[in-house]
């Protein structure tokens, strides 16, 4: 995880196919400064599903190569990178 900001915008970069609930999440929470996301920026782990889609199951959540993440990992990721945007280092 990564934020570059360039004034007002704020580029989130992750390493996986971010689902799209969590990226609106960061985008939502992060208002005004704009949030754009980066996906598969230095690295691929795979897909990075939300919790719901866990609970449906798929292949984007199929433990294996598409994904060998842990059910929580998004709203983690979402976290970081919104106190990464919010409060960014001096």
């Amino acid at each position: 995880m990564q934020v570059l900001t360039l004034n007002d915008v704020a580029l989130a970069g992750i390493a996986g196919e971010y689902f799209v609930e969590l990226g609106l999440r960061i985008k939502q929470r992060c208002w005004p400064r704009r949030a754009l996301l980066v996906s598969c920026a230095n690295g691929r782990l795979g897909y990075i599903p939300t919790r719901d889609a866990f609970q449906r199951g798929g292949y984007e959540t199929t433990f294996g190569p598409s994904s060998c993440l842990a059910p929580d990992a998004g709203d983690l990721l979402a976290q970081a990178a919104i106190d990464l945007i919010t409060h960014p280092a001096p």
